[in-house]
């Protein structure tokens, strides 16, 4: 069924087979995996191995570009306006949403198949699809997500399988690191809402459209400091994408538009990006996903967004690695991370792109407004600290709860790396860090347990002061340690080895 077989990694493997171990029980489940682990490929080898037990898949995405991916790399019935494939068993089909749900005949044809019919629902944070899926209830489905928050998740799913995650990903080196920095030069206190929780294309023009925020963007992008050669920058909207790439044009920056308003003129826009020597292209959604392109090392996100999808989506587009297989005239080298420039503050409200998030909670729970952040930005610098710091990482503030510091001038002015007091550790094994380095890793990336496990290992290796130090600056309470102490020493050796074990690393 696949035009060209390719090989899965053994992450992918185990993704599978966790995958095909919940449809069993649960029927309809989700799949979570990071932008850039290779879902496509994933889906499409579940695809061929249900087709050769007997079952008919329909594949339904909602993106024309991830559509023409699909269909060079496997043999399906396309499911077109205007067309009428006959329904047969044990073949694949491929569907736009848009076009699938306007098709009466075929999809009575799909619904008699029951249980012998297999859905896999790419993006499926996406709510296009629902009303197809709903009534085609019979069915198995797989839905896949590098970002599962929706409301219509919990209508169509029973269950979520958590596969690779960023972090994971760019430590086995799979996906680039990164830097992000956060670039206070727009007022957001100016962006209004829209009925679907968004924030309006109107204030958004008007917010990241002045001269303060191109002045900074184009100090960003010539600043010496930053080395990169492909800049992907995200505006909020068609007008504001082309005025984005007049400035930077008249900055002497050369740059191309690529949006769904330039119609044929869009592939060869983006043909001079991706191929020729143009080094930056402006875009406003249409790249967001379907567009894999390694060589871009650095993001600027002249925008904000309430969507935490859109947001992982848009850092994504450059967390490909870059070996020596991508030759370009401009990038005949590898990629060693990637930078983010974040003129929306988008970090503070969703945290850092490869950042652990609790999948299983977040899946069922209805989105909201964010609520206490286990970020803080200092003050003084605008450095993007974790919640419990007492100094910040970058400056030296204090944080006293008694004391009312004065906002500097030009505080806008400011560039802020995000991500520097994790850097810092980049290079070192996960074993040699001392406990209030661990304690910097477990909060930076998300990974408490993780960490928690270390620490534990300490214990066993000896070191029974690591899990206190390491509790001070978690910021546990003193019993925490007790607790964990006395279990630790009621377990047999065995158990020990086998319970805080773990596979040591260098971090990336």
């Amino acid at each position: 069924m696949l035009k060209k077989e390719f090989t899965l990694r053994e992450y992918q493997h185990a993704f599978n087979r966790n995958l095909a171990i919940a449809v069993k029980e649960h029927r309809r489940v989700i799949g979570c995996a990071a932008t850039g682990a290779g879902k496509s490929k994933t889906f499409l080898t579940i695809a061929s191995n249900a087709v050769k037990k007997g079952l008919t898949v329909l594949v339904i995405t909602e993106s024309r570009k991830i559509y023409k991916q699909l269909i060079a790399e496997v043999h399906a019935f396309e499911i077109k306006p205007g067309s009428n494939p006959p329904i047969i068993k044990n073949r694949i089909y491929l569907a736009m949403a848009q076009t699938l749900r306007r098709r009466e005949n075929l999809l009575k044809k799909f619904e008699e198949l029951c249980e012998n019919l297999l859905i896999i629902n790419d993006e499926c944070h996406i709510n296009e699809a629902t009303n197809i899926l709903l009534r085609l209830s019979a069915a198995l489905l797989i839905g896949f997500s590098g970002s599962p928050v929706g409301k219509h998740l919990v209508k169509l799913y029973n269950h979520l399988v958590v596969g690779p995650q960023p972090h994971q990903l760019v430590l086995e080196g799979f996906l680039s690191p990164y830097i992000h920095f956060e670039r206070k030069r727009a007022d957001i206190s100016q962006l209004e809402l829209d009925n679907s929780g968004e924030y309006t294309e109107s204030s958004q023009e008007r917010v990241f459209s002045t001269d303060k925020v191109y002045e900074g963007l184009i100090e960003d992008l010539n600043n010496t400091e930053f080395v990169w050669k492909k800049a992907l920058i995200f505006t909020s909207s068609i007008k504001h994408c082309e005025e984005t790439a007049e400035r930077l044009r008249a900055a002497g920056l050369k740059c191309v538009t690529v949006h769904s308003g330039l119609k044929e003129k869009e592939e060869y826009n983006l043909l001079q990006f991706t191929h020729g020597l143009i080094p930056i292209c402006v875009s406003v959604g249409i790249l967001t996903k379907g567009f894999d392109y390694p060589p871009i090392d650095c993001i600027a996100i002249l925008r904000k967004t309430t969507s935490l999808a859109l947001y992982l989506q848009m850092i994504g587009r450059a967390s490909r690695v870059l070996s020596g297989e991508e030759i370009l005239p401009v990038a005949k080298r590898t990629k060693k991370y990637f930078t983010v420039f974040d003129y929306g503050q988008n970090v503070t409200r969703h945290l850092p792109w490869d950042f652990a998030r609790d999948w299983q909670e977040l899946w069922r729970t209805k989105p909201k407004a964010p609520g206490v952040s286990p970020i803080k930005v200092c003050p003084q610098c605008n450095f993007v600290n974790t919640a419990s710091a007492k100094t910040c990482a970058h400056c030296g503030y204090i944080w006293m709860t008694f004391q009312i510091q004065e906002e500097p001038e030009n505080i806008e002015t400011i560039l802020v790396q995000v991500t520097a007091k994790y850097n810092k550790l980049v290079g070192r094994n996960i074993s040699s860090l001392t406990a209030s380095e661990l304690a910097i890793y477990a909060k930076a990336k998300g990974v408490k347990n993780f960490a928690m496990v270390v620490a534990k290992r300490h214990v066993i290796n000896g070191d029974r002061e690591f899990i206190k130090h390491f509790a001070v600056a978690m910021d546990y309470k003193w019993y925490w340690v007790k607790v964990q102490l006395d279990l630790i020493d009621a377990m047999q050796p065995e158990e020990r080895e086998k319970a805080y074990k773990y596979k040591d690393f260098i971090l990336q």
